[in-house]
């Protein structure tokens, strides 16, 4: 158990590019090195994380800690994965008068190489997918998926990378892509008739443009559009595995109670001393759960969830969130989520007394509501999919989530060279950090597949490299 949560200390340390950055070190970490669970075990555990809301990384450590040592493993497993960027946070938002305009430009040239190590990372996975579909003959299928979630979602990074100030027709979130995909395995299993491709064909357009940018499509419609391909999706399932649904009933479900139950616990015991230290507990941490709960596509997302929760009911300022968290999360490596609930909490706590010490105790409240809420769903969702999984509906689904998260990694890639180019325009350097990512990415390629070196020999390399090249250019 001490190695599980270490494990994800580690992994939580460099977790830079979202959640579907960390899929490929974690299934090396967790899957390939220590052996913590099965290569199956670990997909299941994404397919389920990818579907549900919350901090995706959390979610599966999770998922993963569970599996290893019940409700236990699932708190050090999400605990561990959360801590180092929720830490960092904290310790950034204490000293943060004592972090000057350097110190904080030098971490941004630290993290160009850290994302090109993660992008060689993330094209490692790809090149797996694509061998495990060359070995099992569905390549086509499996680059035809791969590039059809890739130009899903890439649309706005891509005109963000570019310049481009219009919207971009698609630009869609990663639970849209697997909504999708379900709504298709459901719908068409076995009924693969002219009508059944037409309808579907139908309603995925006007899904897609009702989650896009465009403006070719009411967005009026997308809700009636979703209950009705999610009806037929429900129905066409249950039809068509009657026989099998019997064995749902007779599934156990203590283990989902104790980690509930054990969630619960250590919400209220951190719960009651942020209480003690503010009346405005209570509504903090009522809204940090239903912000996790609600929270699908990403951390982007997640902190436009947080401004109509937190900074419109003035439980911090626009000037707190806006020009000092959302940009301390974003710096630093870790969830999204679990950072910017935790550090909404330090603001509310500091402004009780201006002790860091009270802002601290209502920022750990925070910090496991955001826990709590992202496993607790995982939880429950995991449950009903494992007593669900032997269907053979079930089956199809698992071959295609790789893919799916393949072409998302390609969409990560691309995110990681937009933040390097960002940095690049406010620090006056243009483009150079970008192609500065873009040689030390072919670099580790050719270190991490040729000379098989390790993954610190390779990040030390990267770090270094853009350190010492931004500084030079910067000069």
């Amino acid at each position: 158990m001490t190695n599980l949560f270490f494990s994800m200390v580690k992994i939580g340390c460099i977790g830079f590019g979202g959640g579907n950055a960390l899929i490929p070190i974690m299934q090396q970490e967790l899957v390939d090195k220590n052996r913590v669970v099965t290569a199956q075990e670990f997909e299941e555990d994404v397919v389920v994380a990818s579907i549900t809301p919350g901090a995706l990384p959390v979610e599966i450590a999770g998922g993963v800690g569970s599996r290893a040592g019940g409700w236990r493993g699932m708190l050090l497993g999400s605990c561990g994965m959360a801590l180092p960027g929720v830490c960092l946070a904290l310790i950034l938002l204490s000293f943060l008068s004592l972090l000057n305009e350097t110190m904080v430009r030098q971490i941004e040239f630290l993290t160009v190489g850290i994302s090109a190590f993660i992008a060689c990372l993330l094209m490692d996975y790809i090149v797996k997918t694509i061998r495990q579909a060359s070995q099992s003959q569905t390549m086509r299928m499996t680059l035809l998926i791969i590039a059809t979630a890739f130009i899903l979602t890439c649309g706005k990074t891509l005109y963000k990378f570019l310049g481009i100030t219009a919207s971009p027709i698609f630009g869609i979130a990663t639970i849209h892509v697997f909504m999708i995909a379900f709504f298709l395995v459901f719908y068409l299993y076995n009924k693969k008739t002219f009508l059944h491709y037409s309808i579907s064909a139908l309603l995925c357009v006007i899904y897609l443009f009702c989650v896009g940018k465009s403006s070719f499509v009411n967005k009026d419609y997308f809700y009636e559009i979703a209950i009705l391909m999610f009806i037929l999706s429900i129905y066409d399932g249950i039809t068509n595995n009657l026989s099998h649904l019997k064995l749902f009933r007779k599934a156990d479900a203590s283990g989902t109670k104790r980690e509930l139950l054990a969630l619960t616990f250590f919400v209220i015991l951190t719960a009651i001393p942020a209480a003690i230290v503010t009346n405005q507990t209570p509504m903090y941490l009522f809204n940090g759960l239903f912000s996790s709960i609600i929270s699908f596509g990403g951390g982007d997302a997640y902190l436009t969830v947080a401004d109509g929760l937190f900074v419109d009911t003035d439980l911090i300022t626009e000037d707190e969130f806006f020009g000092t968290i959302v940009p301390v999360v974003n710096l630093l490596p870790g969830s999204i989520l679990c950072k910017t609930l935790s550090a909404i909490g330090y603001y509310i706590g500091y402004h009780n007394s201006n002790a860091v010490s009270e802002a601290l105790i209502v920022a750990t409240a925070g910090f496991f509501i955001s826990i709590a809420a992202s496993c607790g769903v995982f939880s429950i969702v995991k449950y009903l999919y494992e007593n669900l999984q032997q269907l053979e509906i079930f089956q199809i689904i698992r071959k295609i989530v790789r893919p799916i998260v393949s072409g998302l990694m390609l969409t990560v890639i691309l995110s990681l060279a937009n933040q390097s180019r960002k940095m690049g325009i406010a620090e006056g350097l243009g483009w150079f950090p970008v192609i500065i990512m873009a040689i030390l990415f072919l670099i580790n390629c050719w270190l991490y597949f040729f000379k098989k070196s390790s993954n610190i020999t390779i990040l030390g390399f990267s770090t270094a490299m853009s350190m010492l090249l931004c500084n030079m250019i910067y000069d």
